[in-house]
């Protein structure tokens, strides 16, 4: 009786999940938006984040679905209010539901009441301050994240095995830690958030025994929205480095790609001295290296240029629409295969004040807008307009199904 109860259980989730998946409501648009977002005061580092967001497709999909969510949202805020306490979630569902207005996909909306209810949960969001579009993305999705997740756990509350495609694994002690994190699972966090892993090894036996032989086991981190920052002038000098016998002149060459970022980010830290370990295979203390990399990629990509105080390095960033970063994942099923669709760029004057914008592709048309603030525009040449733009700050990449 009890495998039957198991049996039921699971195919309610499987079923639930299932319905998930195919409520889709962006498939019913036949048009794409093409509503700006008013500037009320300083405020396009917020604005352009905003319009990347509605076009990442699963999560406007979620917030558009008056079924599964939108009320969900909306209960869970009038409970908030009975304690005062400010949400940005039903905010940011109004504003989704502005922007992919049927009726209404051109002109322009005010987002006053979000720009407000920001201020108020962070007051370093102050209007009319500049502001870094970093910054304000890591807040809005991680709030996201902390008030949707008591949303979301309600459908996976009598599931109690993370079965999701997308981390399933022979990898025992990493199903382990997927079951265990699956109770802070929000819709935010299964698009957004990845899996690092850990490995320590006596840097003598090239063995990763610890403690008197007792095995340590690879550690896994799950990483809330910790983006993949590319220090292009760091990036630069390591990229150079294996050819300076070829005397060539670092200066002159000043540029990189997202693969050699990605190959200098792989982390590895050596414990020397007073840090080393003891290593059951030598029986003696020994430096251990710990190496770091991407366990489990997200379904979306954030990756980060860092030029350094006001953008002040002056290093080419040179990057594709398509990327292949299937080296650089540990557990994986075939390739990792991921598609450009957003771009936070920025232009500065001669005040050295910026102005950010950017540049999205529709998943409706699948065709390339420039957002700046209230004005929308036709990318009229991808290569020359996005790919070739001098100063991009921010990429955004979906998995390829």
């Amino acid at each position: 009786m009890e495998k039957e109860n198991q049996s039921q259980s699971s195919n309610q989730s499987i079923n639930q999940n299932k319905i998930i998946k195919k409520t889709k409501p962006l498939s019913s648009y036949e048009k794409p938006t093409l509503k700006g977002l008013q500037n009320i005061g300083k405020t396009s580092y917020i604005n352009c984040i905003l319009q990347i967001l509605v076009q990442t497709e699963e999560l406007t999909n979620y917030f558009l679905d008056k079924d599964l969510s939108s009320k969900k949202i909306l209960n869970n805020n009038i409970a908030i209010k009975n304690k005062d306490e400010a949400q940005i979630s039903p905010l940011y569902l109004e504003l989704v539901q502005q922007l992919w207005d049927k009726n209404n996909y051109k002109g322009n909306y005010t987002p006053e009441k979000f720009v407000e209810t920001l201020n108020k949960m962070a007051p370093f969001f102050e209007l009319g301050h500049e502001g870094d579009p970093k910054n304000f993305l890591k807040f809005i999705l991680e709030q996201l994240h902390i008030e949707l997740k008591k949303i979301d756990n309600i459908k996976n509350n009598n599931n109690n095995n993370f079965n999701d495609q997308q981390y399933k694994n022979k990898n025992f002690k990493f199903n382990n830690f997927i079951n265990e994190i699956s109770k802070e699972r929000s819709i935010i966090s299964d698009i957004f958030f990845r899996i690092e892993e850990s490995n320590f090894n006596c840097n003598f036996c090239k063995k990763n025994y610890l403690s008197q032989g007792k095995h340590f086991p690879i550690s896994y981190n799950y990483l809330s929205l910790d983006f993949l920052i590319f220090p292009l002038e760091n990036t630069n000098k390591f990229k150079f480095e294996n050819i300076k016998k070829n005397n060539m002149n670092l200066n002159q060459i000043n540029s990189v790609t997202i693969m050699d970022c990605f190959n200098f980010i792989q982390k590895n830290e050596l414990l020397t001295g007073s840090n080393m370990c003891f290593c059951g295979i030598c029986k003696q203390n020994r430096n251990f290296l710990i190496t770091t990399k991407i366990a489990s990629s997200a379904k979306v990509l954030i990756l980060v240029l860092s030029r350094g105080r006001n953008h002040a390095c002056n290093v080419k960033f040179n990057f594709t629409e398509i990327i292949d970063i299937t080296e650089f994942v540990s557990l994986k099923k075939g390739k990792l295969i991921y598609k450009l669709y957003g771009v936070v760029g920025y232009l500065r004057d001669d005040d050295n004040k910026f102005k950010f914008f950017s540049f999205c592709k529709s998943p409706i048309d699948n065709k390339w807008y420039r957002y700046d603030d209230s004005v929308v525009t036709d990318v009229k040449n991808f290569q020359k307009e996005v790919i070739d733009f001098e100063n991009p700050y921010i990429l955004f990449y979906k998995k390829d199904s």
